[in-house]
């Protein structure tokens, strides 16, 4: 079993190092072409794009405070559910996805809530990070005429009621039942309406705007570009982000984020700036996590 387990280990590091190895092969044998780009970094730019940056993660972590608040009163004061979100989030990066969740109900502790509630909470916050995104590439590549692109927006519109069916609070009362069951506690019921649920789908759909508003400043930063790529670059960079979300055996969805946000982007620009403009966006998230959660780390 230990075999097993190292084994697996091995292939997702093997898998993420292969991806991003194939990035960097990329960029080597198209180095010519990139050294004939002129570069000068806009730090103006490049730093006003983590102002964008943080506002996403505070409006993510407060949604997820008042799903929290909605789901089990009284929840968990709004400043320490930012606390709480911003720190537990660093744990995505542990192979199994779901290491954040145990964080979570650490975290929490304190505050007598139900561990399979708080459980519950950060799975369909996560639910509707991820429906979020569905819905805001679909509606970028309707209004953002592509077409390549707008075909695919359509294919994923396919999946839309299944969406809609998941999240509805009667299905949700299911998962409740089984992570009680699971943690091996007192179901509690929740009173959560579905016109809430749809409230906060909206909450992570303004998010991911403002995101890819701030993507677009760090991408002008490097290569300065027209505002109407703030659309577009919206929609790939937020499908992207689920992507690599959804294959749960990599840590943060490392190496395969990168790939389909490289291969999205190089409909827009020259395969090199795709590519260089894929992996800085994995640094720049990174860096904006590491300084949302300094901020909100003395949040007592």
């Amino acid at each position: 079993m230990a075999a097993l387990k190292y084994l697996k280990i091995v292939l997702q590091w093997i898998f993420i190092i292969a991806t991003i190895g194939f990035l960097f092969y990329t960029l080597y044998i198209n180095w010519e072409e990139l050294k004939g780009y002129d570069f000068t970094i806009s730090w103006g730019y490049f730093i006003l794009s983590y102002l964008f940056l943080f506002v996403h993660f505070v409006l993510i972590a407060l949604a997820w405070g008042l799903l929290l608040r909605a789901l089990q009163k009284p929840g968990v004061p709004l400043l320490q559910a930012l606390r709480i979100r911003t720190i537990s989030d660093f744990a995505r990066f542990i192979p199994g996805k779901f290491w954040f969740v145990m964080f979570r109900i650490r975290l929490c502790k304190k505050y007598n809530l139900s561990p399979a509630m708080i459980a519950v909470s950060a799975l369909m916050e996560e639910f509707l990070n991820i429906f979020s995104t569905i819905l805001l590439f679909i509606f970028v590549f309707i209004i953002v005429s592509h077409e390549t692109l707008t075909s695919y927006a359509l294919y994923v519109s396919l999946s839309l009621p299944l969406f809609f069916f998941l999240m509805h609070p009667l299905v949700f009362q299911w998962f409740i039942k089984l992570a009680a069951k699971l943690f091996k506690k007192e179901y509690v019921k929740s009173k959560i309406q579905y016109t809430y649920l749809l409230s906060l789908l909206s909450v992570f759909f303004l998010a991911w705007i403002i995101l890819g508003f701030g993507f677009y400043l760090m991408s002008y930063a490097v290569y300065p570009m027209g505002i109407e790529l703030f659309l577009p670059l919206t929609g790939v960079f937020a499908i992207a982000w689920a992507a690599g979300f959804l294959v749960i055996v990599l840590p943060g969805g490392l190496g395969l984020r990168e790939a389909v946000l490289g291969y999205l982007l190089a409909f827009f620009f020259p395969v090199p700036i795709a590519i260089l403009l894929s992996l800085l966006s994995r640094l720049w998230l990174i860096s904006g996590e590491v300084l949302t959660a300094f901020v909100f780390r003395f949040i007592k």
